[in-house]
């Protein structure tokens, strides 16, 4: 193959690549996805139409172009409480979107990451603990009221080093859950 013609392949592939990287719903902007919307945007379609679910229940892979999955950032209306890791009704009503997509994970080597994050108050070793409360939290949702398989979850707390709102280390909106792939 023509060397010219491969670098043009490899630059476009990078820029679609950085193009798509890291791209996160904020559910404040989108509150009203649908749970068929959540999973296409957590497990997209290949453009061949591959269902990448189906695909490693069946032990295979989609084989097409496969778009970047999106990460969902809860509402800044459900936000943990100061000190907290425990589940408000509101915030419970929104997993429930993404209760039928974790629910058929059995079978898979498909994983989901559960991000748990705080507002930059208080010490650095509590916010790492509470924000891996905030995941955990989440995973024990999921498995409790959608047989979600627990090995499917993937929890981790990354504490006030990623911050909704940098410039207010104190709010509310920091203290959330981010659901992806990974």
């Amino acid at each position: 193959m023509n060397r010219k013609f491969c670098s043009l392949i490899f630059v476009a592939g990078l820029t679609a690549t950085a193009a798509f990287a890291d791209e996160t719903i904020d559910m404040d902007k989108q509150p009203n996805l649908s749970a068929d919307e959540i999973r296409a945007s957590l497990f997209p379609h290949d453009d061949t139409g591959c269902d990448p679910i189906e695909a490693a229940k069946a032990k295979m892979t989609c084989m097409g172009f496969m778009p970047t999955p999106k990460v969902f950032s809860l509402p800044s209306k459900i936000v943990f409480k100061l000190g907290s890791a425990e589940l408000s009704e509101e915030a419970k009503r929104y997993l429930n979107k993404f209760g039928p997509t974790v629910s058929v994970l059995e079978g898979t080597d498909l994983k989901v990451l559960i991000t748990g994050h705080t507002d930059a108050t208080g010490p650095h070793a509590l916010n790492e603990r509470l924000s891996q409360q905030r995941a955990e939290s989440v995973k024990t949702y999921f498995v409790r009221n959608f047989g979600a398989p627990s090995a499917n979850l993937v929890t981790v707390g990354v504490a006030s080093s990623r911050l909704k709102l940098p410039d207010q280390p104190a709010a509310a909106e920091n203290r959330r859950v981010e659901i992806g792939r990974k």
